[in-house]
């Protein structure tokens, strides 16, 4: 996970703590420099100081929370405020948790796990992994009608939690455009299957009855295996056709080799793919629907 970690008095020994717990911390000392890293970087969490120089935490959180992709991320505020006008001021500001200075390591580590385990269950999140579900249950493994195959990581709802909201989002989306196709053509009945790795697809590539079904591969930022391998096995023969989609959170955490196939255009990057339905639409339009 990484957080953003805006502090400008005990920072760096805030910023030692998070590392030895296994998290990616970013540093800043104040809200501009804070800003210059969110136009650079994707944030899966906020550690916001209260009292910073110019402007506040509070402040920032609110020009934070206008940023679409940054409405519900959590936000943990750090503060030695505690009045009741104060603690009302934190929640009219959405933020997700709030520790009072000073605190222990145990208690900020503690804080950290409860907001985030808490946004993981969030039921709006929780309801769109169980309708993914839903639709990869209906599979009929000997029809005949097209398909999406989703390498998830996962094939329950549980799992797909566990995968992170970039994850949910990206498959929801998926899942959407897969059900306005079929609302504009009922005889198309597309439907998806979810699988855990790029070994599965693989499999499913071998058999030609899976094959002929197959209109689209999306594969979630956690679905095992190597993703150059079955590009390179994509492109044999007349399975090239059935494009490829990555969905990533960052693409700075993809491999040099995957980076250079998304810029010759083998793969189709969807980098925060909740916030992109024109460009799902487009691909719906070329693949699902005229499956050219």
């Amino acid at each position: 996970m990484k957080i953003l970690l805006i502090e400008d008095r005990v920072g760096d020994v805030l910023l030692k703590i998070l590392g030895k717990w296994g998290y990616e911390v970013l540093l800043a000392e104040d809200g501009e420099s804070a800003w210059e890293i969110l136009s650079e970087t994707r944030i899966e969490f906020f550690l916001v100081d209260w009292m910073l120089p110019g402007i506040s935490g509070l402040e920032l959180v609110h020009r934070i929370r206008q940023l679409e992709q940054y409405r519900e991320v959590p936000i943990v505020m750090i503060s030695s405020r505690t009045r009741k006008e104060d603690l009302a001021q934190v929640a009219q500001a959405k933020v997700d948790g709030y520790i009072a200075k000073p605190f222990t390591p145990v208690q900020l580590k503690a804080k950290i796990e409860e907001v985030y385990r808490r946004w993981q269950q969030d039921p709006a999140l929780a309801a769109q992994a169980r309708q993914i579900v839903k639709g990869h249950r209906a599979f009929v493994s000997d029809a005949t009608t097209p398909l999406v195959v989703m390498g998830a990581g996962a094939t329950d709802a549980e799992g797909l939690l566990a995968g992170g909201r970039c994850q949910i989002n990206g498959l929801s989306r998926v899942v959407s455009v897969i059900e306005k196709v079929n609302a504009e053509d009922v005889d198309l009945q597309l439907g998806h299957l979810l699988v855990e790795s790029t070994n599965e697809i693989a499999l499913l590539l071998a058999r030609w009855s899976m094959r002929a079904r197959m209109k689209m591969i999306v594969l979630s930022p956690v679905c095992k295996g190597n993703y150059m391998l079955l590009l390179r096995l994509l492109k044999q023969g007349d399975v090239e056709a059935v494009p490829f989609v990555l969905m990533c959170e960052r693409a700075d955490d993809l491999t040099p080799e995957v980076r250079a196939a998304v810029k010759e255009g083998s793969i189709y990057l969807f980098e925060d793919p909740s916030l992109d339905d024109e460009r799902w639409m487009e691909l719906a339009d070329r693949y699902l629907v005229d499956g050219d």
